[in-house]
């Protein structure tokens, strides 16, 4: 296979942050993929534990409106198992109602803070 200096790559996907990392470094490390990395989509969420997403959750919103705005498609995960019956709940309400969870994301994309 040959590759051409100034080729563009395919579409490259960048999955949520496994590490413990605290908030403020996370925001910063997004707003870096925002401003600088070749991806087309970024994963955002807490997939490891569900109990360290309440930490995120001041910056989700700067964090999605700056990929958006860098030109990434932005895609809302989270954890499958979760610990807490608040967020299970929560899991089992949006996978009964998909159209509802893609308006919720669309809302939060779409609206101007």
């Amino acid at each position: 296979m040959e590759i051409t200096v100034g080729e563009q790559p395919g579409n490259i996907t960048l999955g949520p942050v496994l590490f413990n990392w605290k908030p403020e470094t996370w925001r910063d490390f997004y707003f870096r993929v925002a401003d600088e990395a070749p991806v087309t989509a970024v994963y955002l969420g807490e997939t490891v534990c569900s109990k360290r997403a309440v930490l995120f959750e001041p910056y989700y919103r700067a964090v999605a409106e700056r990929l958006s705005a860098g030109g990434k498609t932005v895609v809302f995960s989270r954890s499958p198992l979760s610990l807490w019956s608040r967020a299970r709940e929560a899991g089992r309400r949006d996978a009964d109602r998909p159209a509802r969870a893609a308006w919720a994301v669309q809302r939060l994309l779409a609206a101007r803070w």
